[in-house]
């Protein structure tokens, strides 16, 4: 069953890097061109200079090797520096969602990998090779694990959340404050009491990758591949799925470049078409057992005939719209964003030839999904806040490989 063990986390140094709302980043999937720009001016040691280098015309190898020299530079000048003993890391994120504060809790720490067939760590959703390829490319170049997804642990009677609301810090909490007025909290644990509960509670149990899928593929690859020290472990961020602070909105697919079709029809599925202009949209979409598919002269809803349980079939049935536009076949074709207006504002614009907007799943079909050993099309789920990259980073080689003078 899952090891998850503590590790000796690389953070970001105050006294170099100043505010550490600076240096923060949203997933390598989770960035827009706007935000990228605004994060590379924001400060020079921003850990977007690491998670999506800018190319500049350079290949992906070539990218990914400047920015394994960045970390190294980094080391070496006391940007970033290792704890001083293996520690957990209990990451406490609270923001602002319709409204009202909520609280989400989590556990960072280093799991060996499981293959997908060994049912230890499971998948929901399938995955693009494209991105697969470049998280690899980046890992083998840095020997580092650089972001945070999203694994989820049945926790029922809440006693994993339980453990981490209690947590003893080792020493002062680092506190964030990012520009959507989230605060990212990071906690240093290492009182071997509680370290032994967290391990004999995960010791039993079945984790679940929520977000991130692209990233233990790419780390599974990348074992394989090197069979290097430190490379059949990768950096986990468990949450429990019965948190209360746990959201997922939409998932609503943009389509780019390609000639949108004059009509959509497909096999036992109803079809509708909807009295609503562009700009009418957003006030009319709701959360019903629908998919509804815009261009700008017109908007069809899409709904099961069948049998087929929510979960599956609308998965199913927004993936089958993607494919009938033709961009299936390029993963690049394809953005997701969690708010309809800004599908539809993307669509009105010509940003989009196309929005397919697709109501959430709870997060129980996550676990539902994946007991079963089945998969949705890639980006079904849109967990939200996403997890910030920055607040620890964990290299595949020990501190001494480095050879640098160690500070902390």
């Amino acid at each position: 069953m899952p090891d998850v063990v503590p590790f000796r986390g690389l953070r970001y140094q105050a006294h170099v890097v100043g505010q550490l709302a600076d240096v923060l980043v949203p997933p390598y999937d989770a960035l827009t061109n706007q935000v990228a720009t605004t994060l590379r001016t924001q400060s020079r040691w921003n850990l977007i200079e690491l998670e999506a280098p800018h190319r500049h015309g350079k290949t992906m190898l070539e990218t990914h090797r400047l920015a394994a020299r960045t970390l190294w530079e980094w080391i070496r000048g006391g940007v970033l520096a290792w704890d001083p003993e293996p520690s957990y890391y209990v990451y406490r994120l609270r923001f602002l969602y319709n409204g009202v504060w909520q609280l989400r809790t989590g556990l960072i720490g280093l799991a060996q990998l499981h293959d997908w067939s060994e049912h230890v760590v499971c998948p929901h959703e399938r995955t693009r090779s494209t991105w697969i390829a470049d998280r690899q490319s980046l890992r083998t170049a840095c020997r580092a694990d650089l972001s945070l997804g999203i694994t989820l642990v049945k926790d029922p009677k809440l006693r994993f959340l339980s453990l981490l609301r209690a947590t003893p810090c080792a020493d002062q909490p680092v506190i964030a404050r990012t520009p959507d007025g989230a605060l990212h909290e990071i906690s240093r644990v290492t009182e071997p009491s509680w370290c032994r509960a967290i391990q004999e509670q995960l010791r039993y149990v079945r984790l679940y990758v929520a977000d991130g899928h692209h990233r233990y593929e790419a780390a599974l690859r990348h074992r394989d591949a090197t069979r290097s020290p430190g490379s059949s472990y990768t950096m986990i961020h468990i949450v429990s799925a019965h948190d209360p602070g746990l959201i997922v909105l939409p998932s609503h697919r943009l389509i780019h470049g390609v000639q949108a079709p004059d009509t959509i029809d497909l096999p036992a599925v109803r079809k509708r078409r909807l009295p609503y202009a562009l700009d009418q949209l957003a006030a009319a979409w709701n959360d019903d057992p629908e998919i509804w598919y815009t261009t700008k002269e017109w908007v069809d809803a899409f709904g099961l005939c069948d049998e087929r349980s929510r979960v599956d079939g609308l998965a199913e049935l927004a993936h089958q719209l993607v494919e009938s536009t033709g961009a299936g076949g390029d993963e690049m074709a394809i953005t997701t964003t969690p708010y309809a207006h800004l599908a539809i504002n993307a669509v009105a614009s010509g940003t989009a030839v196309a929005a397919v907007l697709a109501p959430a799943l709870e997060p129980g079909a996550v676990t539902q999904v994946a007991d079963q050993r089945r998969t949705l099309p890639p980006k079904s789920t849109y967990f939200w806040p996403k997890p910030m990259a920055g607040l620890v980073l964990r290299t595949l080689d020990p501190p001494e490989a480095f050879k640098v003078t160690l500070h902390g």
